[in-house]
């Protein structure tokens, strides 16, 4: 919710509509908000200490589905192993492992050192975001530990003051939009580690 006026405002598609009327990204963010069952659809899983653990898509997944480089982060690093939920890289014994469907009809579930890495090489940092770019959230968990990146959000552009992001709020949550500063102002986040990443397909292949 935002406030207009003394009015509570829901930042929903509807608000959004004037950011999505002529954007490249509607189609995907459309497709996500009519089929929220991709969110809870679970595309692996792997054992750790407390038992068998289930893995649904996350905010990582959700924001490279969304401007359309998922392709590319499989071409990057390459998938090890294919099952009939989905297919993964990287290394399930360790928890390191980034699950995608077969079919690749929705998003992933990014591990955050392969997401940080793909960042890193693939995208440009820029000081001023445009509609596309990534907003990349670093948070303390537990009070002492630093997860880098702890959340990502694709970044639309400004509506009567509000700057509108569209994310996927936690592993297995519903897809939706939200005010950028309602995320990066939350107790756990780190906003002094805000990062602004733009995607660039020459990057990472040369």
């Amino acid at each position: 919710m935002r406030m207009s006026n003394g009015v509570a405002v829901e930042v929903n598609r509807d608000f959004a509509d004037p950011l999505l009327r002529n954007s490249p990204l509607r189609e995907r963010i459309d497709y996500l908000l009519d089929n929220q069952d991709l969110a809870y659809n679970v595309l692996g899983n792997y054992s750790s200490k407390g038992g068998r653990v289930l893995v649904q898509s996350n905010c990582f997944g959700t924001a490279l589905f969304v401007i359309g480089s998922q392709e590319r982060f499989l071409e990057k690093f390459e998938p090890l192993m294919h099952n009939l939920a989905g297919f993964y890289v990287g290394s399930i014994i360790d928890e390191r492992a980034s699950f995608f469907p077969s079919k690749l009809d929705g998003p992933g579930a990014i591990e955050p050192s392969f997401m940080k890495r793909f960042c890193d090489e693939d995208f440009d940092k820029v000081a001023k975001l445009n509609q596309g770019d990534l907003v990349y959230l670093a948070g303390l968990y537990g009070g002492y530990h630093l997860q880098d990146p702890a959340h990502a959000l694709v970044y639309l552009g400004e509506v009567e003051g509000t700057e509108v992001a569209f994310h996927q709020d936690g592993q297995g949550q519903e897809f939706s939009f939200t005010a950028l500063h309602e995320v990066i102002h939350r107790p756990y986040l780190q906003s002094n580690l805000t990062k602004f990443y733009r995607f660039n397909p020459k990057r990472g292949k040369e």
